[in-house]
């Protein structure tokens, strides 16, 4: 008797390499893998791509561009080859990733086995891999062997949802990023909701506040947010820490909260109010003396790992985490703990470990209410050197509000601009805006004296050709558009109630949609006139709008 566990329910597509990037050693009829063909063999098969080692010194080789970053493996339609031959498949985010081998320069197989050996049999279609990838090597391996090619597709796996979501403005480039961002978190939304997709195929549940954002601002209420939720709860009994990082559990609370908010079905915090109370009690434990959140590990995002303003950052998420369990507490009738927590977060904002000048760390601080608007500003402006992507929501949001919005966007121009030129077409695990200097698109092999934006560069974990180029906390740019831009908020759980700010910056008009929890959207448009900003805006019946 079969015990069958669950469905997939995602879905699967072909894609067609969209270019031949390079071929090594002695091939034939390479272009021909660009043509739409049947996906079925046949014998006497023509217009075939041959690789054929006979005769030749060199392995011979072919490199494919399927023009985007994907997730899922690759299809090989082979009706001819040599006996016993084999074909060496590496996946690469960049073409520099695709030719170089494990143990070289931070290539790895962590998490996923992107580089690897197979049999390659006659009359064989067959599938491999599963990774985050836009370019794919194939080599011939063996001094003999030749092989034929009918089709080599990309299998493209990802969750078939619409984009109910949108973003419009009349600057091209904004819109851009937009849609990148977006597709970045898409592309993250896989069995479960991960951090990436080629490394950290894992629900790092800090690194989801900025995905589930963008989730509720595009795909509206998704089952994955909360079953990743409770996935890693399940996973964490306590006094454990999520993901065994203390700030990953103020994290949890934060993005419970926040996703209640937005929802405002009390069923799900319901279903975890044990933990939560638990939990919480278990944090006010970690307030010392001088009102600093004392959880031994201060970890904030990886460019401050070890930095004292880490500790600043720190310190205003347990604000907001613990201002999101106050909203959660008027649920279960808790007036006295309710009171602790309220009493913690006063003490907590009072608390300033350090006058922190890392941009992110200020940005949280000031969001959670530690900081002025001039304090802000001033160690806000600048430019974007010192930027995260985990922290660009927060980052762009509280530049907007500190200084301004046109200096915001601008700031997004740049940073997440930068990221576009250099090929991107789903924004990275971490980026500087100094890796520009110098250095080629990911798109091509450096010139001499170029550097290489992926294989040169990366930190900590994530050095090198180990840098996932597919993060989804990297996807800050949409609740920031959506939410400041906009101006979208919910004035009550669930949206009954919603406000329109928007603020266009530099921008002559911006339109877009909004997500509703129970279903249809909101529209909303604003344009700059002579008389000033006119918005007019649409919503379902029953919805309250003011605009403002």
């Amino acid at each position: 008797m079969m015990r069958f566990i669950g469905d997939d329910d995602r879905k699967r597509s072909f894609v067609l390499p969209s270019r031949v990037v390079l071929t090594s050693g002695k091939v034939e009829g390479a272009e021909n893998l660009l043509q739409e063909r049947p996906m079925m063999l046949h014998f006497n098969e023509q217009c075939l791509a041959w690789l054929d080692n006979r005769e030749s010194h060199e392995n011979a080789g072919i490199l494919l561009d399927f023009g985007r970053e994907l997730h899922g493996g690759i299809r090989l339609l082979c009706p001819e080859v040599s006996p016993r031959a084999r074909v060496r498949i590496r996946f690469g985010e960049s073409v520099g990733e695709a030719l170089t081998p494990v143990g070289e320069r931070g290539a790895t197989n962590d998490h996923d086995v992107r580089d690897f050996e197979v049999a390659m049999p006659w009359l064989s279609d067959q599938e491999w891999g599963q990774t985050g990838f836009r370019f794919v090597y194939l080599e011939l391996l063996g001094e003999e062997a030749y092989v034929a090619f009918k089709a080599t597709t990309a299998v493209f796996v990802r969750r078939d949802l619409p984009y109910r979501g949108s973003f419009r403005c009349n600057d091209p480039r904004v819109n851009e990023i937009f849609d990148t961002a977006a597709y970045t978190c898409h592309l993250c939304m896989q069995t479960h909701l991960w951090d990436g997709i080629k490394r950290d195929r894992l629900i790092w549940i800090g690194d989801s506040h900025p995905e589930m954002l963008t989730i509720r601002s595009v795909f509206g209420r998704q089952e994955i947010l909360e079953d990743s939720l409770t996935a890693l709860k399940e996973a964490t009994p306590l006094p454990g820490w999520m993901n065994t990082m203390p700030t990953y559990s103020l994290w949890w609370l934060y993005i419970l909260a926040d996703w209640y908010r937005y929802t405002g079905d009390r069923q799900f915090p319901d279903t975890h109010k044990a933990y939560i109370l638990d939990l919480t009690d278990i944090l006010l434990n970690h307030i010392d003396e001088q009102g600093l959140m004392n959880l031994g590990d201060f970890f904030l995002d990886w460019p401050s790992r070890g930095a004292p303003d880490a500790m600043t950052g720190v310190q205003a998420l347990a604000v907001q985490a613990l201002e999101g369990v106050q909203e959660l507490l008027p649920l279960w009738e808790e007036p006295e703990r309710q009171q602790r927590v309220a009493t913690a977060v006063r003490t907590l904002r009072g608390y300033l470990p350090t006058d922190a000048t890392y941009k992110p760390a200020v940005a949280m601080a000031y969001l959670a209410g530690m900081i002025s608007k001039e304090q802000a500003g001033a160690k806000l402006s600048g430019g974007v050197s010192g930027y995260s992507t985990f922290m660009s929501y927060y980052l762009l949001t509280a530049t907007a509000k500190a200084l301004d919005m046109t200096t915001a966007l601008q700031n997004m121009r740049t940073y997440y601009g930068g990221m576009l030129d250099r090929g991107a077409t789903t924004f990275w695990e971490d980026f500087h805006i100094e890796w520009l200097d110098g250095s080629a698109p990911l798109d091509r092999l450096p010139r001499e004296g170029e550097k290489d934006i992926h294989g040169d560069f990366g930190d900590h974990c994530y050095r090198q050709y180990r840098h996932s180029l597919c993060h989804g906390w990297s996807s800050g740019p949409v609740p920031f558009l959506m939410e400041n831009v906009l101006g979208i908020h919910f004035d009550s759980p669930g949206g009954s109630h919603i406000t329109l700010s928007p603020d266009l910056g530099d921008l002559t008009y911006a339109e877009g949609r909004y997500p509703l929890p129970q279903g249809g959207e909101v529209w909303v448009r604003c344009e700059q006139t002579p008389d000033g900003l006119h918005t007019v805006y649409t919503a379902p019946e029953g919805i309250v709008v003011t605009v403002r």
